[in-house]
């Protein structure tokens, strides 16, 4: 399944990471109904890109992101498409989305 929706696979992995600070496989296969090993896999690319570190070994893996991202700009003319842009550039985890997600 992990081939036919990368999507909510992702968007899953990022809401946990997002609330709870870290993510197990086995957490992922559960939130989306996908295999333990297809959230693994998912997994796995997001550590072979330096998104993620893993915390562990084995079922009992954690992973916790790796990059942090904070940024200021004026408001005096402030473009959203300016904003996301930079944004999606600098932290990696969101290289994948589209311009317009």
């Amino acid at each position: 399944m992990h081939a036919r929706h990368p999507s909510r696979v992702r968007d899953a992995i990022q809401s946990r990471l997002a609330t709870e600070g870290s993510v197990s496989a086995g957490e992922i296969a559960a939130d989306v109904g996908v295999s333990r090993q297809a959230a693994h896999h998912h997994l796995a690319k997001l550590y072979s890109t330096g998104d993620v570190e893993r915390v562990g070994a084995g079922r009992s893996t954690r992973y916790v992101r790796t990059s942090t991202f904070e940024r200021q700009w004026p408001l005096s003319g402030l473009l959203e498409e300016g904003v996301w842009r930079e944004t999606r550039e600098a932290v990696p985890c969101l290289r994948e989305l589209t311009p317009d997600a």
